[in-house]
């Protein structure tokens, strides 16, 4: 018998320890693929050095042949570990009789065959589904339709068996949630998601497993030896995610602006002081819960907005800084990588604007919350247009300054707190009005809460 089929996944080779003998061998699993209905593993059981060769020799995407077989039946009962494949049978490598080489025909009608998914396309999870139900999904397997965020650095480490094994972390993203973390530890898959790009590429992971990260504090999805990735599927699902992709904004601020926009100061009732806000921005919670509005009374005790540089051109999309970039030919580009505007040069970009950019200092008789942004509403309020107040005389922007420091004031800040993915708070001032010295001695909680 001989099968010509295209690799749509290939396992590390697997250390096992003969029963009988002692002796060591290793097995590898390639899964292939001849039509689109039609998948099957195909198991090699070899020495360390064949193992080697497999390794470096064949990856996902060629077309191989396998040349004389032994064809069994699959071990339906459950606790086969290989990718799940449409047909009930395998093949099995024979050492000295079967061949495994490059098919060297014509590969066009298989290379297709890489971008259907191994597992149907419409029972996937969402990235939402994941991180609401992660405590009860724990340990299973499941199917997720995601893009790609970002894709981290190969780490090398050594196995307690002394052997050198590689991970990489990929960060995933989809319409429902902005990031799900993907470890890889297969080298095939690892080197697969070198060349990933964020935005670009979206992938169907058909059997990656729920796992806790403890180092994280949060779920996360783990590739294992039944996972198959499908690049860029040839779905409606996936070329939906994919314009998606292209407009999705992760940038901080850009959310943190959205919730502001949100928020009326007059309906914020939850009173905290500086110390308790502290300690809120300590506390890792869950993504869900992280967008928080609170109300201060206190004062505001440095307040930059006479500086020079307080007004400048900014990202229509993330508020982001503008610079000229070398590789643009000098042009003004966002240089924000969470921002979907980030080195868009094109013509239906977001047009750049000039805005406020203010940090300022809040402080009660708890402590003092240093160089938190200023939200642009506010300062459109209570300044005007930034470009008309950037024509303002020093004397007047510092009068103007002087109207908010030092006053007893009730203060609306918006926060968003640490999770397990971002270890970083981010906090804006979002109101400041002024209050009687009464009003803030009664309602200021004591330092004690």
């Amino acid at each position: 018998a001989m099968v010509v089929a295209i690799i749509i996944n290939k396992s590390n080779p697997r250390k096992v320890t003969m029963k009988k003998d002692g002796t060591d061998r290793w097995v590898t699993t390639f899964t292939l693929r001849d039509s689109p209905s039609d998948m099957m593993n195909l198991t090699i059981w070899s020495g360390k050095e064949e193992a080697i060769s497999l390794k470096k020799n064949f990856h996902v995407g060629e077309v191989v042949e396998v040349v004389r077989p032994r064809v069994q039946q699959r071990d339906l009962t459950g606790r086969d570990y290989s990718p799940a494949v449409t047909s009930s049978l395998q093949l099995v490598f024979q050492e000295g009789k079967t061949v495994l080489s490059p098919f060297l025909g014509d590969i066009s009608q298989y290379t297709s065959l890489l971008r259907i998914p191994s597992k149907g396309s419409s029972t996937f999870l969402s990235i939402s589904d994941i991180v609401t139900n992660s405590g009860s999904l724990k340990g299973h397997f499941v199917d997720i339709l995601a893009a790609v965020r970002s894709v981290g650095e190969e780490k090398k480490f050594s196995s307690r068996e002394g052997e050198e094994r590689s991970v990489r972390e990929v960060r995933l993203f989809d319409q429902t949630q902005d990031c799900l973390l993907l470890k890889l530890w297969d080298s095939e898959l690892i080197r697969m998601a070198a060349e990933w790009i964020p935005r670009e590429h979206i992938l169907f992971l058909a059997d990656v497993r729920i796992d806790f990260d403890n180092w994280k504090g949060a779920f996360v999805v783990t590739s294992n030896s039944k996972t198959v990735i499908t690049v860029n599927p040839d779905t409606r699902e996936a070329m939906a995610l994919a314009r998606h992709a292209q407009l999705a904004d992760f940038s901080s601020m850009s959310r943190l602006d959205q919730f502001v926009a949100a928020i009326d100061p007059k309906l914020v009732n939850r009173v905290v002081n500086v110390l308790t806000v502290q300690a809120m921005c300590e506390k890792t919670t869950q993504a869900k819960d992280s967008m928080v509005s609170v109300r201060l009374y206190g004062y505001i005790t440095k307040f930059d907005i006479d500086c020079p540089e307080v007004v400048s051109l900014r990202c229509g999309g993330c508020s982001g800084p503008f610079r000229a970039g070398a590789e643009y030919g000098g042009e003004m580009v966002c240089m924000n990588m969470e921002c979907r505007e980030y080195s868009n040069t094109r013509q239906d970009r977001i047009n750049p604007s000039q805005q406020f950019y203010v940090r300022g200092d809040i402080s009660d008789e708890t402590g003092t919350l240093a160089s938190i942004r200023v939200s642009q509403a506010m300062l459109d309020r209570h300044f005007g247009p930034p470009a008309e107040f950037a024509k303002l005389s020093d004397q007047t922007k510092t009068a103007f300054k002087w109207q908010l420091v030092l006053k007893p004031m009730r203060i609306t800040l918006a926060m968003m707190l640490p999770t397990g993915d971002k270890k970083n708070s981010t906090i804006m001032l979002v109101e400041a009005t002024p209050v009687s010295l009464e009003e803030i001695t009664a309602k200021m909680p004591s330092p004690s809460i």
